[in-house]
């Protein structure tokens, strides 16, 4: 047998060899998280998105498989022990279909690029969590927006309707019969009274 056609039979077989593999490992993953998880990518690794991370890890509720940040920001090729996936390749390496996004990332400096990312992923089709802490008081959960971080120690009445992309720190207290519209960031303990109407793009506090 000529040389040549020695390398496309070891080729064809390795294929086959890897194939296999991917398929076995793929009915094992989806075993594991078809009943009650979806695969997570948590964008953004300052202090912020790390606390984010451990209180969602701590639910169990979701099988986070990933960190990401723009290539230009990128220090570290893993965070807590996962990938650090540059933005730009997100696409590639974790389409839309398969998984869900939070962008996680705080800080009045950084939210030009939270917003930026948030519109740039939702763009290409991707899904957001909305993460609501089990230690907030929310009245109706339907009337968050995605993306949208509410932490512990919220109250928000009957109501209110806030929408993507916000942040929600931990004490605010919202009164009934508002809108937090979208982009918002509520600082830590600031009560927004009743009827208010904040408009897109605001931080308070």
């Amino acid at each position: 047998m000529q040389p040549h056609a020695i390398f496309l039979v070891k080729r064809f077989a390795l294929l086959c060899v890897i194939e296999k593999v991917w398929k076995i490992s793929g009915r094992r993953i989806q075993k594991k998280i078809s009943r009650r998880m979806r695969n997570l990518i948590i964008v953004g690794t300052d202090e912020f998105s790390l606390m984010i991370f451990h209180k969602l890890k701590k639910t169990g509720n979701y099988n986070i498989i990933a960190f990401s940040e723009e290539r230009s920001r990128i220090r570290f090729n893993k965070i807590e022990g996962l990938p650090n996936v540059p933005f730009e390749d997100l696409e590639y390496k974790a389409p839309s279909e398969v998984v869900l996004l939070l962008i996680a990332m705080n800080g009045t400096e950084s939210k030009e690029s939270r917003d930026r990312l948030y519109n740039s992923a939702k763009a290409k089709g991707y899904h957001f969590l909305t993460y609501i802490s089990p230690n907030a008081n929310v009245t109706d959960t339907n009337a968050i927006g995605e993306n949208t971080i509410v932490l512990s120690g919220s109250a928000i009445e009957q109501n209110v309707r806030i929408g993507s992309n916000c942040i929600i720190e931990q004490g605010v207290h919202i009164e009934q019969n508002s809108v937090i519209h979208d982009y918002d960031i509520i600082r830590s303990g600031v009560r927004i009274v009743e009827g208010s109407n904040i408009p897109e793009n605001s931080v308070i506090g």
